[in-house]
């Protein structure tokens, strides 16, 4: 009875010192801190009766040693705060007398970080995101890894060197060359983590994140395919990447969703960048697998270029920023395509904070933190709002709001007494609470009164005839204004009776080895405990307490036995109860049982009409059958309610076991069988055209083969592994189909042709040649093949190849394959007169298309134009 005393005391002097005004400058609510942890000295003076109070309050709240201080006998301990603040405990904890000093585990930090590298003052971003605050709290440690999935990095810029792990991924050509093939890898990759405070050029968002360089792109303009930028997200994240950004157009690609998706599922978090062209993506739906990033200007406004609508989740700077390009320089970039890794080592800075934080915790945070520009709320133009990275750590550090929640009484519980003392969490960074109490949902005819910053409140004024409550509680936030969360209590009645079973029915056969036993909340009711035994009063079968009015009791005896049921209900301050009696369920000779074929019987002939009895009270049936006892290797299938399935099984002269399953109530109860089977023949269909191991003539074969034995159906897979389909796939009955969409390199081709026998599928495997229609196709023979053209007029000619019925030709100036200039059908020609070629000296692109086998095959030659 003294610990109660001592609490009471603990939490009276607590309600003294909490009112005492601190100066602007004091450690209070407002300083960050290590959550739930408390410094505190034990006094040397303290007595027995002091030392006992502390040692209560400390395990009440489950303290734990954390640590302890070198040479100052100062303890650190995890609390569990149980809704209080830690400078409310660490108060509580003062005034048992025990100790000298008890305080929150402070975050305490320098004055603004501003980093020294030389170019920062171009980076206005910075200022703009509040990152200087935010790496007063965190500038981290490394251990963060930012895959870039661009164009490549230039692996010897000073600003990043150090903090590439090499060799990285270049997933265009599945190599390990990663330097920029131009220079918008390494102007991303400074975004995101360029090395900060190092007397040189910038600063990234997180300057001390490593960089996994992923290049996507060996082309000179950086194009890339969806396939290489999903593999480099994939790869980064098998690679230890918890960020992963993208700075390219294709967010709506189901195959970048799918590798978003893929990083989730691994606690990793894409970013992606918007686009560019002022474009509206209302039409586009809004992913939840990764970050689409859209940009805004130095004055918070939308960028001009920058896509918007509904998709868009954040927005961070993206004009006119300053960061590393290619040979160790610094210059200003403008797209969303930086402002996305701006974002994403704001994400890696978050998890330097808290490596602990799940994917849905750190969207959370970055989403909540950002400061909300244009309409209220998400909207299409900046989503969530532009990035701030200090409130992001903040957040990080002490939490994001949370309403406060009642604690007592138990919420849905009916109250004791005509007086109750409402009490409630504190919640996270709540300002001021309100308590509305109706007889409807937000009614208030019975309280609404301004609670101030107190957490409870007690009121004598309530109804005492056990009718509904309805409670509000009102949060308010500093940032967000006031939120809501309701409760429903059942008032005190001066008629108290304790609860009573209403179903099952007392002497009732239950009808599995589970039931749900559900009883009326009597009256003044606050607890229940139901146990289950096999004599009255026991509860060796089931055991249950809590305040819901019904139980799932599972596990419950199946042999008819009597199941005593004792329902306890606490009243006032004493337990009452009600005892029932049950009959347990007993399955034997209820369930299905088989008719046909004889239980040991041969099978002869498929396909296997199988029947069975209903059973009694069986509501759905389940069969397997296998080729060993219990196995489902052959059919594992719900029936339903049908009683008969018909299936063909091997006949190989091998036993074959059944067992059926019958549902009764929520159990499931079997019967097993086995049979013996007839050895039947079976003749595969084999191939005999072409012959096995024959060069083929084109991209192109017709496939014959005889019919078999027994036979009923075939498929055809040509593939380039035994057993693959990657070339063509055919199923059907007649005996010969045309192959199609094969190589013609030369290379080994596999075809498998299946048979089905009895329901059974068999199958012969043949391997071929591919046509090699490459040497076939035509070459450009003059020009010569890199010359310069002397004049607008010029002539091509080629040779004819073998086998070789059409050609095409193409002329272009943009890239290679490019025909901006000509795209022409030559049918049989050798040669061709150009007139109208380009005389400024600019790089020509031809090919010369060759239709081999069915196959079109290109020959690319490359040329200046005359200047």
């Amino acid at each position: 009875m003294r610990s109660v005393n001592c609490l009471q005391r603990s939490l009276m002097a607590l309600s003294i010192l909490i009112v005492a005004a601190q100066p602007a400058w004091a450690l209070d609510e407002n300083t960050p801190r290590d959550p739930g942890k408390i410094l505190y000295r034990v006094s040397r003076d303290a007595d027995f009766v002091e030392m006992a109070e502390a040692a209560w309050t400390l395990t009440l709240h489950n303290a734990q040693p954390n640590d302890k201080l070198y040479n100052m006998g100062v303890e650190l301990d995890k609390v569990d705060l149980r809704g209080m603040t830690e400078e409310q405990f660490a108060a509580a904890l003062m005034a048992t007398g025990a100790v000298d000093f008890a305080e929150p585990d402070y975050l305490v930090a320098p004055a603004d970080t501003v980093p020294n590298d030389s170019g920062y003052s171009n980076q206005w971003q910075h200022q703009k995101i509040q990152s200087e605050q935010a790496w007063d709290i965190q500038t981290g440690d490394g251990s963060i890894k930012i895959a870039i999935v661009d164009t490549g990095v230039q692996t010897a810029h000073p600003d990043l060197a150090s903090r590439l792990i090499l060799p990285g991924k270049n997933t265009a050509d599945n190599g390990t060359d990663v330097e920029p093939i131009n220079q918008h890898g390494t102007f991303v990759a400074g975004c995101a983590a360029a090395i900060g405070n190092n007397s040189a050029g910038v600063t990234g968002t997180c300057w001390n994140a490593q960089i996994i360089p992923i290049k996507a792109s060996n082309l000179p303009g950086g194009e890339a395919t969806i396939s290489a930028l999903a593999n480099g997200v994939t790869w980064g994240v098998d690679n230890g990447a918890r960020i992963v950004n993208v700075s390219y157009s294709g967010f709506e690609s189901s195959t970048i969703e799918s590798a978003g998706q893929y990083a989730r599922t691994n606690n990793a978090l894409l970013f992606m960048a918007a686009g560019n062209e002022n474009a509206n993506l209302d039409s586009y739906p809004d992913s939840d697998t990764f970050i689409l990033v859209g940009s805004t200007d130095s004055s918070d406004a939308k960028s001009s270029f920058s896509n918007f609508g509904h998709p868009i989740d954040i927005v961070a700077p993206g004009s006119s920023v300053y960061s590393t390009t290619m040979g160790s320089a610094y210059s200003f970039g403008s797209g969303t395509s930086y402002s996305s890794p701006i974002a994403a080592g704001l994400g890696a800075l978050i998890l330097m904070q808290d490596s602990s934080l799940t994917i849905s915790e750190l969207e959370s945070i970055l989403f909540q933190s950002c400061d909300d520009l244009g309409n209220i709320g998400d909207d299409r133009i900046f989503g969530r709002g532009r990035i701030n990275a200090f409130k992001a750590l903040s957040a990080t550090v002490n939490g994001l709001n949370a309403n406060a929640t009642m604690q007592s009484p138990t919420p849905a519980s009916t109250l004791s007494s005509i007086s109750t003392t409402f009490s409630w969490s504190s919640g996270n960074q709540a300002v001021q609470y309100y308590l509305s109490i109706g007889s409807t949902v937000g009614g208030q005819q019975y309280l609404h009164k301004d609670m101030g910053t107190s957490t409870s409140h007690t009121i004598s004024s309530l109804p005492t005839d056990g009718s509904a409550l309805h409670v509000r509680l009102w949060t308010r936030f500093a940032d967000t204004g006031w939120q809501t969360v309701d409760y429903t209590y059942t008032a005190h009645s001066t008629t108290l009776t304790p609860a009573a079973m209403t179903s099952p029915a007392n002497g009732a056969t239950l009808t599995s080895s589970s039931a749900s036993f559900n009883w009326s909340a009597g009256n003044g009711a606050t607890q229940y405990f139901l146990m289950v035994g096999d004599e009255q009063g026991a509860s060796n079968l089931f055991a249950w307490g809590g305040v819901a009015t019904s139980v799932n009791a599972a596990g419950l005896p199946t042999d008819g036995s009597t199941l005593h049921v004792r329902l306890w209900s606490f009243i006032g301050d004493a337990w009452q109860f009600n005892d029932y009696s049950y009959t347990a369920f007993d399955p034997s000779g209820v369930i299905a049982t088989l008719s046909a074929p004889t239980n040991g019987s041969t099978l002869s002939s498929n396909p296997i009409n199988f029947s069975w009895s209903t059973g009694t009270g069986v509501s759905q049936y389940y069969v397997s059958i296998g080729t060993s006892a219990g196995a489902r290797n052959v059919l594992h299938r719900s029936m339903g309610t049908s009683t008969n399935v018909a299936y063909n099984v091997p006949l190989d002269g091998n036993p074959v076991y059944l067992r059926i399953w019958s549902r009764i109530g929520t159990d499931w109860h079997y019967n097993d069988y086995n049979f013996n089977t007839a050895n039947v023949p079976t003749t595969p269909a084999t191939v005999s055209s072409p012959t096995n191991g024959a060069t083929l003539s084109g991209v192109s074969q017709l496939l014959s083969w005889n019919a078999g034995s027994g036979v009923t159906s075939y498929y055809v897979m040509a593939g380039s592994s035994q057993g693959a389909s990657n070339y063509f796939g055919w199923g059907g009955a007649g005996t010969s189909v045309t192959v199609s969409n094969l190589p013609i390199d030369g290379s080994t081709i596999h075809i498998r042709l299946w048979s089905l026998i009895e329901g059974l599928w068999y199958f012969n495997d043949y391997s071929y040649t591919a046509f090699n229609g490459g040497a076939q196709a035509g070459a450009i023979t003059s020009p010569t093949s890199g010359s310069t053209f002397g004049g607008a007029s010029v002539t091509f000619n080629w040779s004819a190849g073998g086998g070789a019925t059409e050609y095409w030709l193409s002329i272009g100036s943009n890239s290679q394959g490019a025909r901006d200039l000509l795209h022409r059908k030559m049918f049989l020609n050798t040669s061709y007169t150009f007139n109208n070629m380009p005389t400024d000296g600019r790089t020509i692109w031809v090919r010369l298309w060759s239709r081999v086998g069915g196959t079109w095959v290109a020959d690319d030659v490359q040329y200046t134009a005359s200047n």
